[in-house]
């Protein structure tokens, strides 16, 4: 899994090889709360890359948490 840049102005990509049909993303507060819960169709076997905008949200650390099929990556992000 690649997040880049990390530490973020705004603006992140994420790419990482899909192994199902189907991936969820959720962004976390440091908190536990859920700021965005996204489920995208992959191609199973294939890079999937999104980007993410954090330019509206404040400074801080945020947990990006990304599951695909039976793995799951979970991962700290800093917004400037």
């Amino acid at each position: 899994i690649s997040i880049q840049p990390n530490p973020t102005q705004g603006l992140l990509t994420l790419s990482f090889p899909a192994s199902a049909q189907n991936c969820t993303l959720d962004l976390y507060t440091p908190l536990g709360q859920c700021l965005k819960h996204t489920i995208y169709t992959t191609q199973t076997g294939q890079m999937f890359s999104e980007q993410i905008d954090l330019g509206h949200m404040p400074s801080g650390m945020y947990i990006l948490k990304l599951e695909s099929g039976n793995q799951t990556f979970i991962r700290r992000v800093v917004k400037h």
